[in-house]
């Protein structure tokens, strides 16, 4: 049996409201009016209904491509530079220098702080930062400074010998060179010792590795490249050079009659980017450069004579440059002038 009802979309929703009216046949019976039923109902007045006012919008999901991050960190010592100039490279360092100080923004560029430095300069002359505000107030006590002795690093050879240079390891600062010599050849026996020693700050008892040269050492210097590498200038004039690695034999030594005819007072590595060229002085009136590559004769020599003050030689006792000019050094000589020097 179907029974289809006809009603207005408008008319969905309406409350029920139940009323007398004629009975409606079907084929199989008749639903008679009952008046009962309507007390089974309620009216209910007001009604509530809700209504959106809104557009209503439908949601929609997609997936989206997937972007990797990765976190990374630097350890900024020094930038700035283009990546062919290497910030520990001197001589690299120094030629791009000269480079960008010729470019006309450089030179716009300096002017025009120059102008701003000006005027923060005044401000800081017109400001006396070390004025007392509070005259009456009591200064808080400082403990003096203090110096204790944390190790004695001692002589292995009995008579005892005066150390004539120290250096530290470039690589491990808890490492550094003693050069033990005798310089008064009055004080001097047959069997005095010519060792030298390398310390470990950590173990004062017993040095990390021995040095024997064929001559007392006078001054050395740890190679700043490799730290298992040290020169050393010696009492007879000669140099030599170490490798800890292979044991306290000198791996090579240079000429006797190629080298300085006092004992080399002075022993200084460059900072070329091999890392094995160095330059010595002596009182015997020399500058000398050396590669280790080639110990047995220097490279290249410089006798300290002047002439401003008269035909002069001076006997060099210590020298020393600056790593920016390396081709500029000072010599500090037994009579007591410094000599400024130009290798070229």
């Amino acid at each position: 049996m179907v029974c289809v009802y006809g009603k207005n979309r408008c008319r969905f929703g309406r409350p029920l409201d139940l009323a007398e009216g004629t009975p409606v046949e079907t084929k199989k019976d008749t639903i008679l009016q009952d008046p009962q039923d309507q007390f089974d109902y309620l009216s209910k007045n007001p009604c509530d209904a809700g209504s959106q006012l809104s557009t209503e919008k439908s949601t929609h999901e997609s997936n989206t491509e997937s972007v990797k991050t990765e976190s990374r960190s630097m350890y900024h010592v020094e930038g700035g530079w283009p990546k062919d100039i290497g910030s520990g490279e001197m001589e690299q360092m120094i030629r791009f220098r000269k480079k960008v100080e010729k470019e006309v923004p450089y030179i716009e560029t300096v002017q025009k702080l120059c102008l701003r430095m000006d005027k923060c300069i005044k401000q800081n002359n017109a400001i006396n930062i070390y004025e007392e505000y509070f005259p009456e107030e009591v200064e808080p006590t400082h403990a003096p400074p203090e110096i204790r002795t944390v190790n004695v690093f001692k002589d292995q050879k009995i008579p005892v010998r005066p150390i004539s240079g120290i250096c530290w390891n470039p690589s491990n600062r808890s490492k550094l060179a003693a050069a033990h010599s005798v310089a008064d050849f009055q004080r001097g026996t047959s069997d005095l010792k010519f060792d030298s020693y390398v310390w470990d700050i950590t173990c004062p008892k017993v040095p990390d590795a021995v040095m024997r040269p064929p001559s007392p050492l006078v001054t050395l210097g740890y190679s700043p490249k490799d730290g298992s590498t040290i020169a050393g200038g010696l009492l007879n004039g000669q140099v030599a050079y170490w490798d800890l690695r292979t044991g306290p034999q000198p791996v090579e030594t240079s000429d006797l009659e190629l080298g300085h005819r006092y004992s080399v007072r002075r022993l200084v590595y460059l900072s070329a980017k091999s890392g094995t060229e160095f330059f010595t002085t002596s009182t015997d009136g020399m500058v000398m450069w050396w590669d280790i590559r080639k110990i047995t004769e220097p490279c290249s020599s410089l006798e300290l004579c002047t002439e401003k003050f008269g035909p002069t030689k001076y006997f060099g006792t210590t020298l020393e440059y600056c790593s920016t000019l390396p081709t500029r050094f000072m010599v500090g000589t037994e009579q007591g002038p410094i000599i400024y020097c130009n290798r070229k």
